[in-house]
C-alpha cells in the first residue's frame, strides 16, 4: 500500500513513493504504523522499480529483477509471487491490488511502465508522454487536487532546464506539497518520499524527509 506518482516527460522521468510503513495480520486487519518509515523503491541497471498493494510481492520481485535484469519476466513473476502470497497467507484483496510501476530504457530514452491484474490476466501499460499517473490505496484526492492538476500542467522535460539541480528542485516543490497535504489526511502516507529522476545518462535517487 504505497503512494506514488509517476511522470513521464519527453526527455525523461520522475518516479515517487512514500514510506508508510502498514501491516497485514492473519484475520486480515491492517494496521498503520506511523512512526516507522521503510524504503519502497528499488534500482536496477535500467532505472527505478516500485509498487503498491502487497509489499512482499514487491520485495520478492525487486529482489529477482536485480538478479536477472529483464524486465520482461516481471508480468509472469507478478502472476507467480502473488499464487505464493495467496497459499502463504489466503486471499487478500491487497495481493490482487498489487501494481508494479518501473523505469527503463528504450533507445536512449527512459520510459516509464506498469501491470497489474485484471480479471486474472497480467495488464501491461505505458505512460504516455506528458502524462502523470497516480496510485494509491485509498482513492481520495480531494485535498491534493489542483495540485495535481497543477503539476500535470507544470510538466516539463529535463532539456528546458540549465542544470540538473534546478530540474530536480522544480519538480520537489510540487512532490512535497502534494505529498505533505495528503498525509495529514490520509494516515496511510507518509509526508517522507523516496524519488527517482532519470534522464538518458543520469539517475539520481533521493530521499525527501518529512515536513
Amino acid at each position: 500500500m504505497t503512494f506514488i506518482i509517476a511522470i513521464q516527460s519527453s526527455d525523461s522521468i520522475i518516479l515517487s513513493a512514500d514510506n508508510r510503513a502498514i501491516s497485514t495480520d492473519s484475520n486480515q486487519k491492517i494496521t498503520i504504523h506511523p512512526q516507522e518509515n521503510i524504503g519502497k523503491m528499488a534500482t536496477w541497471n535500467q532505472g527505478a522499480i516500485t509498487g503498491t498493494g502487497d509489499y512482499v510481492t514487491f520485495q520478492r520481485m525487486t529482489n529477482k529483477l536485480k538478479i536477472n535484469q529483464d524486465i520482461g519476466q516481471l508480468p509472469a513473476m507478478l502472476k507467480e509471487y502473488c499464487s505464493i502470497r495467496k497459499n502463504e497467507i489466503g486471499m487478500h484483496e491487497q495481493i490482487d491490488k498489487t501494481v508494479i510501476i518501473y523505469s527503463y530504457l528504450e533507445g536512449l530514452n527512459p520510459k516509464l511502465q506498469f501491470i497489474h491484474h485484471d480479471q486474472g490476466e497480467i495488464i501491461k501499460h505505458d505512460l504516455q508522454e506528458n502524462g502523470l499517473q497516480l496510485f494509491m490505496y485509498k482513492e481520495e484526492i480531494g485535498d491534493i487536487l489542483e495540485n495535481l492538476k497543477q503539476l500535470q500542467k507544470s510538466i516539463k522535460p529535463r532539456y528546458c532546464f540549465e542544470t540538473n539541480e534546478a530540474w530536480m528542485s522544480y519538480y520537489l516543490i510540487h512532490f512535497s506539497e502534494i505529498y505533505r497535504t495528503q498525509s495529514l489526511h490520509d494516515e496511510s502516507v507518509s509526508s517522507s518520499f523516496d524519488i527517482f529522476f532519470q534522464t538518458a545518462y543520469e539517475k539520481v535517487h533521493k530521499h525527501v524527509a518529512s515536513c
